[in-house]
Parts: structure tokens; C-alpha cells; sequence
């Protein structure tokens, strides 16, 4: 999806995130959680081979309990989500 913002980070992160599994995964979850996307199966797969780490989410948008995960301003709450882990 080329319109989906994607955090940009300085080049020294990079080589952190690149070396460090447990921030990728932890930065993944965060960003699930900030996306309302919770109770439910999902996939996380990350990879180096490029200049940028960087991470792909499946899940499953039918929750354990039976009930459709919302994208109702999917793409608000991913520009913000982005920005806020960037921040961090």
C-alpha cells in the first residue's frame, strides 16, 4: 500500500532495531494495541534484507469473541499511531 505513512526513524535506530528482536516485537504489539486491534490472531514478520527494518501485521479482522475489529478512520488512527512510536 504506497499511501500507508510509515515512521521514519534516523539511520542509528536502524541498526538498533536490526539487532534487537524483542524492541521490533515490542514497537509490533504497541502499535496493535494503539490500532484497537486486540483478542484476536495475527502474524507479525519482520525483516533486514532492506535499508529499513521494518515489520508486516496479518490478522484475523473477526476477533476471538466473534466480533469484527472496526477500521472505521483505519487510516487516522494509523497516522497517529505511527507518529506516536516514532515519537517514543
Amino acid at each position: 500500500m504506497s499511501d500507508t505513512p510509515r515512521s521514519t526513524s534516523p539511520p542509528e535506530d536502524g541498526e538498533r532495531l536490526k539487532s534487537d528482536d524483542a524492541l521490533m516485537s515490542q514497537i509490533a504489539h504497541d502499535y496493535m494495541k494503539l490500532m484497537g486491534i486486540e483478542n484476536t490472531q495475527y502474524i507479525i514478520a519482520w525483516h533486514i534484507d532492506r535499508e529499513h527494518p521494518h515489520c508486516h501485521i496479518v490478522f484475523n479482522w473477526v476477533d476471538n469473541d466473534g466480533k469484527t475489529i472496526s477500521d472505521k478512520t483505519d487510516f487516522r488512527r494509523n497516522e497517529k499511531a505511527c507518529k506516536m512510536l516514532t515519537a517514543k
